[in-house]
């Protein structure tokens, strides 16, 4: 049964990673899409979204990389939890701060599907829950896995 758990906390943030991988290649990426986008600035960091992209987008392959690469499964999920919490209070601050703005979290990757300022920003929320849930349900399997071995 501890296999088993192991194997499905492993799977989780193996997800989990794989996601904030692609999202953090699709922020560097963006730097060469739409121009106007870059010039804005962000609502919480007050700086331009062509420096803050990059900056979030490479964060985002190394929190990946690392949980990747993890062997403890605490870790590997607190370092999940954190990205996406903090995806979560950005999202929230954001939101505060300019009320029904764009969220430019995917990128030119919302221009290129073709889909809407406001389908763009529901699919980087989704995201964010899709992150912490996985998160969760990952820490829960990883101390469940240690109470049993």
């Amino acid at each position: 049964m501890v296999l088993s758990l192991r194997v499905l906390v492993r799977f989780l943030l193996s997800t989990a990673a794989s996601i904030l991988i692609v999202t953090g290649l699709i922020k560097v990426l963006s730097l060469f899409g739409s121009a106007g986008m870059l010039a804005v600035r962000d609502p919480v960091f007050g700086i331009s979204f062509g420096i803050l992209m990059p900056l979030v987008g490479l964060t985002e392959i190394a929190v990946g990389t690392l949980v990747l690469f993890c062997r403890n499964g605490l870790v590997a999920s607190g370092l999940i939890l954190w990205m996406s919490i903090e995806f979560v209070v950005y999202r929230l601050f954001s939101a505060e701060l300019r009320p029904g703005s764009y969220c430019p979290c995917l990128g030119s990757l919302g221009e290129f599907l073709g889909l809407s300022q406001a389908q763009a920003t529901h699919a980087a929320l989704l995201i964010c829950i899709i992150l912490l849930i996985l998160g969760l349900l990952a820490l829960a399997a990883s101390i469940y896995a240690k109470k049993k071995s």
